[in-house]
């Protein structure tokens, strides 16, 4: 089953595109998405501990993952809560070696700067584009 914020989906897959609808709703159209790879549940778990001490709600957060059945588009997910096509495909891959995805909403570039450094020292995998952007536009 996928979760998606904690809900399962269910064979008819109206829990997953109520859970969808809710993420583009709250994503809204200044909002930018952040997201990265962990691979294994506990590990982002300790990434959303350390976003929430930074000041992160757990309404900017979702965590999905894979709890039981057949791979899921995530491609698909991805793309429409805002993330990239091309980091949505490179997510997919690391999806199906059992990695668990977080999405974290951010409203200002400060804060983009903030959860993507949060995820980078918690361990977040990200697609080689990110990295190559996040050196660029914040030289340490």
């Amino acid at each position: 089953m996928l979760a998606v914020t904690g809900v399962e989906q269910r064979p008819d897959h109206s829990n997953f595109l109520r859970e969808l609808n809710m993420l583009k709703e709250q994503g809204g159209n200044s909002e930018m998405v952040i997201s990265a790879v962990f691979c294994e549940p506990f590990t982002a778990a300790d990434a959303i501990k350390a976003l929430n001490q930074v000041g992160f709600e757990d309404s900017d957060i979702d965590l999905v993952g894979l709890l039981a059945g057949s791979l899921p588009n995530l491609t698909w997910l991805c793309r429409e809560v805002g993330v990239p096509l091309e980091q949505a495909l490179y997510y997919q891959t690391c999806f199906e070696d059992g990695g668990v995805l977080l999405i974290v909403r951010a409203q200002q570039l400060a804060r983009k700067k903030t959860a993507l450094t949060v995820l980078k020292q918690q361990g977040g995998i990200f697609p080689p584009t990110i990295l190559d952007q996040f050196s660029k536009s914040f030289p340490e």
